[in-house]
């Protein structure tokens, strides 16, 4: 049986995953050289190269030259999954906007109600990409990245109304880097594919109008 929150609240949706997959990581804030401000992985063991840039592309967007160290985040697919929905239910039911108390045989209520449907269970994969110019370099980012994304951990997202959210992350496997073009041009790293247990609205909340009376009727033969 579901429970009717009393309370509002907010929505999800694949951009509040897209950013909850980077912000887990309790990323720093910088300006690089040409003043523009991004997200950066600390790891003091790099030392000069301790910020590491997290950078998101989609799909069907390619990095041209690489960026040495960096952490390159992509959403690889996402699938509804009903094997984790029961049925469809009631996020909450709250009294709507200027709403007027009413009492009908003895209860209290509100002529009309706000309520919304609950989300939709699916499940989003990530691609965590590792590139560097030194091994040692992509084994410490590695490390850190595993402190974060252990073989079962949690993703962090913050919904519509800026409440956080938690939801189960698997790790699904890592891949081994290596691309030599030149000495002088080699890129070394790993590749972490990383599972969201997660749900995304489908329905907005909707203003619905309490019954204010009923009659029963009994009909005898």
């Amino acid at each position: 049986m579901s429970i009717i929150l009393n309370k509002r609240t907010g929505s999800v949706s694949l951009k509040n995953f897209d950013a909850g997959i980077i912000e887990t990581m309790k990323p720093v804030i910088r300006v690089d050289n040409s003043g523009k401000s991004g997200y950066y992985l600390d790891i003091p063991e790099l030392i000069e190269d301790r910020y590491v840039p997290i950078i998101f592309v989609f799909p069907e967007q390619t990095i041209e030259k690489y960026i040495l160290p960096s952490i390159v985040i992509r959403r690889d697919d996402i699938a509804l999954d009903l094997v984790r929905w029961a049925s469809l239910a009631i996020d909450y039911r709250v009294p709507a906007e200027n709403a007027v108390q009413k009492v009908v045989n003895g209860v209290v209520g509100y002529d009309y109600y706000e309520q919304k449907m609950s989300a939709f269970p699916y499940n989003i994969t990530y691609g965590i990409d590792v590139f560097t110019r030194f091994r040692n370099h992509s084994v410490l980012i590695f490390n850190k990245l595993l402190t974060i994304y252990p073989p079962y951990g949690v993703v962090y997202v913050k919904d519509s109304l800026g409440e956080i959210r938690s939801y189960d992350a698997f790790m699904e496997n890592v891949n081994h880097i290596e691309e030599l073009t030149d000495v002088a041009d080699r890129v070394i790293g790993f590749s972490l594919m990383v599972r969201v247990e997660a749900e995304l609205d489908s329905y907005e909340p909707e203003v619905i109008k309490s019954m204010e009376q009923f009659t029963i009727n009994l009909n005898q033969s």
